[in-house]
């Protein structure tokens, strides 16, 4: 630390808080500017005295909630950031391919029960191996990485859970009844997930583990206290297993109706055990903002209804699922009787063709296999010309295909608009308004905490502070020890003696300042 002490650091980000909402909003409409005017540096959109040093825009935005700024990551730049989400990316496309490989074979070799409860158990190994790899990507704040990592979940989990059953099911058997059908394997599927995550968060093993038989037998309070630490809860995991559900839910709706009564059953319970987890086993997480909330809503909720649309239109096309047409002639006499044949899993069977049965042809009724591209929308008038299955009571099939459209265009335009208002501050000046509050400021608000540089090491009760506190107050900081009031013990600018230099600006620790309003000091 003494090596780094002399090596000069610039800034990375300056935070700061203003006593009311209104000096805010006049700061930010102040040296607002737009996005294009930023990365080309053009002085002349400001006045002289609000650029920094006369030479150079600000960028400046509302920043998220203090705890959950990840205070270490701050200085690494754009193209770091952006290798490092290439590579975990990359990981879990690997991790993806990897597990579709076991869940084919275990399909192949032992049968949809096997392979359902593959993928019952890869999702629950997936989410951990994801963490591990997310925690190497740099992000300016919990709720940035916990978004990277609710990408990478849903998008696993999507594949995995939903899609991968219907790729690897022959469209003939998405109505029968046999080892190999659909409808088995989306029983083992939903009741696997009804009662998985449930089961895992009450039983809590290795909290509990931690907490019986490792806590009792530590050497001091201070280890004992580690053990006995809530479990680790992240929101992007809970989101992931809701829209998973629901993703399910909906890509089989119109096969598998029974799915809303299990995904009802399953998020209800999944509500119940989660609330009890957050208000008696899981420990105090970092503050997040709004972005994983947005992400879901905007783009997997709204994938989901597409999907939705999309696979019920197409699904209500396809059957009866026989890639069978019937024609106009019958079959001829010497077919007629009853004959011995051996089915595909090596089974005898007698098929028994009376007279004046009709002759049927190969047709493929999965419209989504066309060639060069699916029929699109699936409805009568795009069946291939000599091949009509659907019957006169099919005819709700246009209904269907037609609201799919529908569908479509509502969900574009609903993402494009989120794409439109970035171009839009990226080439005009936004604009912030302040929420009229009355009377009330910073410093009136009793938990609201300041932005203190600290990191937390694995293991440690408390975070570690990276600056001086000893003249700010302290309820700019939102934890407290009681056996050292002072929090000098958690602060690194004491591990090394005269390490930490009051006087020089260019200390190697974070910079804060408190000026108290008038009359609060």
């Amino acid at each position: 630390m003494e090596k780094l002490a002399v090596k000069t650091y610039n800034v990375s980000e300056v935070f700061v808080v203003f006593e009311t909402e209104q000096g805010k909003v006049d700061c930010l409409n102040g040296l607002a500017t737009t996005g294009l005017s930023r990365l080309r540096n053009n002085k002349s959109v400001l006045p002289p005295e609000r650029l920094f040093r006369g030479e150079h825009i600000l960028s400046i935005r509302v920043p998220p909630e203090p705890s959950s700024v990840r205070w270490n990551d701050l200085d690494e730049t754009f193209v770091v950031r952006a290798f490092q989400r290439t590579i975990t990316s990359l990981i879990t496309l690997a991790i993806v391919g990897a597990t579709c490989v076991l869940v084919i074979h275990m399909r192949t070799k032992y049968g949809v029960v096997a392979s359902a409860l593959t993928i019952t158990a890869s999702t629950t190994i997936i989410p951990i191996l994801l963490r591990l790899i997310t925690r190497f990507e740099s992000h300016e704040d919990e709720g940035s990485w916990q978004t990277s990592l609710y990408i990478k979940l849903t998008f696993a989990l999507w594949v995995v859970s939903a899609l991968l059953t219907a790729y690897i099911t022959p469209f003939t058997d998405s109505l029968a009844y046999n080892k190999r059908a659909l409808i088995p394997a989306m029983y083992t599927l939903f009741i696997a997930e009804m009662f998985k995550t449930p089961i895992i968060a009450v039983s809590d093993l290795y909290n509990n583990f931690k907490r019986h038989i490792l806590g009792p037998r530590q050497l001091d309070q201070r280890r004992m206290n580690q053990k006995f630490q809530g479990a680790v809860y992240r929101l992007s995991a809970r989101y992931t297993e809701m829209t998973k559900v629901l993703f399910m839910t909906f890509y089989y709706a119109f096969i598998f109706p029974p799915g809303f009564i299990f995904a009802g059953v399953t998020l209800g319970v999944t509500y119940w055990v989660d609330k009890f987890s957050l208000l008696r086993k899981w420990k105090r997480e970092p503050l997040l903002d709004n972005q994983i909330a947005k992400m879901s809503r905007t783009y997997f909720f709204s994938a989901a209804l597409a999907v939705y649309a999309l696979m019920c239109a197409y699904n209500y096309a396809g059957f009866p699922f026989d890639n069978a047409c019937k024609l106009s002639t019958t079959v001829s006499s010497q077919y007629v009787g009853t004959f011995n044949a051996t089915r595909a899993d090596g089974m005898p069977v007698n098929i028994t063709v009376p007279s004046g049965s009709y002759n049927y042809k190969f047709c493929q009724q999965d419209m989504m296999k066309y060639s060069p591209f699916p029929a699109f929308p699936p409805i009568p008038q795009n069946q291939p010309a000599g091949s009509h299955w659907m019957t006169p009571g099919q005819s709700f099939t246009n209904v269907f295909g037609w609201a799919c459209i529908g569908v479509l265009v509502f969900v574009f335009f609903l993402m494009f608009s989120v794409v439109a208002k970035s171009l839009y501050r990226f080439f005009f000046r936004p604009q912030h308004f302040a929420k009229p509050r009355p009377g009330v400021s910073f410093s009136d608000v009793p938990d609201i905490t300041g932005y203190i540089p600290e990191f937390f090491i694995p293991g440690s009760l408390f975070p570690t502070l990276l600056c001086d506190v000893s003249k700010i107050s302290e309820s700019m900081i939102f934890w407290d020890d009681i056996n050292d009031p002072s929090r000098n013990s958690h602060n690194a600018i004491y591990d090394i003696p005269g390490l930490y230099n009051e006087e020089n600006e260019e200390n190697v620790f974070s910079t804060i300042q408190y000026w108290p309003p008038e009359g609060k000091a």
